[in-house]
């Protein structure tokens, strides 16, 4: 993790490598199906669910479990972002 938390680009980098795993297939495979889909990643919220638990884990951070940390599930990015967010107030 960066001075201050992990960044939104280290935060993607890590949930496209663990949905990658999930899935068996490569992690450039899947950003690059991934972004055909549109800008913020579109992605089924029940497998990042799914991640959520392993991301926690690897950032040492703990998600609110609140509407927003919900809504963020639906897209890599948006995701991602939520991840940066919690990593640098716990940071």
């Amino acid at each position: 993790m960066g001075e201050g938390g992990v960044s939104v680009e280290e935060a993607e980098d890590v949930v496209i490598e663990l949905l990658a795993a999930r899935h068996g297939v490569e992690a450039v495979a899947l950003r690059e199906d991934l972004q055909g889909r549109g800008q913020d990643m579109p992605v089924d919220s029940v497998v990042m669910v799914l991640v959520l638990t392993a991301v926690e884990a690897r950032f040492g951070i703990r998600l609110s479990a609140d509407e927003d940390t919900a809504r963020s599930l639906g897209s890599v990015r948006d995701f991602s972002r939520t991840i940066a967010e919690a990593s640098r107030k716990e940071g």
